[in-house]
């Protein structure tokens, strides 16, 4: 079985909605009902870990399951200006082609290719929002890091909703224990 790690940014930082995309179903999340379909296998992660990434976060395309507000992306670019707080989960590799295709809202996953992504980069499986995977490097367990992120580069800024805010900030606690002033700040540059 192939494992990597999921580099999470936005609200699958909140262990809570990431565990959602694999068991599936309903849930109050932060205040915000939510549903997601699941994965094939809804195992929760086997392991966890956090990162600081040289990637800039921003939010755009307006998302109707958050009340129109925008969803967090992270820029393709490596940039040592911006520094974006991921929690990093060790799935399977079909636990994350099943949280990609939920992502990107595509009824069927796609065969992600490791190999491939490593020595490119970044695959686009689609043009939808959540349509590339990109690679991160390695874990110090020797295995990728991925995320998933959007393919396009002529997206409007978009705020985000405070319902989304919420969860992610949700998320920014569980893993950094970051103080609330500290979370303001960080998602307020973003």
């Amino acid at each position: 079985m192939t494992y990597l790690w999921y580099a999470a940014f936005g609200s699958n930082l909140c262990y809570a909605r990431l565990t959602l995309y694999l068991r599936g179903g309903q849930e109050d999340i932060v205040g915000t009902l939510l549903s997601e379909r699941g994965a094939r296998d809804p195992s929760p992660p086997t392991d966890f870990d956090s990162l600081v990434v040289a990637h800039r976060l921003f939010f755009a395309y307006p998302s109707a399951r958050w009340n129109g507000g925008g969803i967090a992306f992270l820029d393709n670019e490596t940039n040592t200006a911006c520094a974006t707080y991921c929690r990093l989960y060790r799935i399977t590799l079909d636990q994350f082609a099943d949280i990609h295709a939920q992502e990107s809202q595509k009824r069927d996953p796609v065969e992600v290719s490791v190999p491939e992504v490593v020595k490119h980069g970044h695959i686009d499986y689609s043009d939808a929002r959540y349509g590339r995977v990109l690679s991160l490097g390695t874990h110090e367990n020797g295995e990728p890091i991925f995320t998933i992120t959007t393919p396009r580069t002529d997206l409007e800024p978009k705020d985000p909703d405070p319902s989304y805010v919420a969860v992610i900030a949700a998320g920014l606690r569980e893993t950094f224990s970051l103080t609330e002033d500290e979370i303001a700040a960080y998602l307020s540059e973003k």
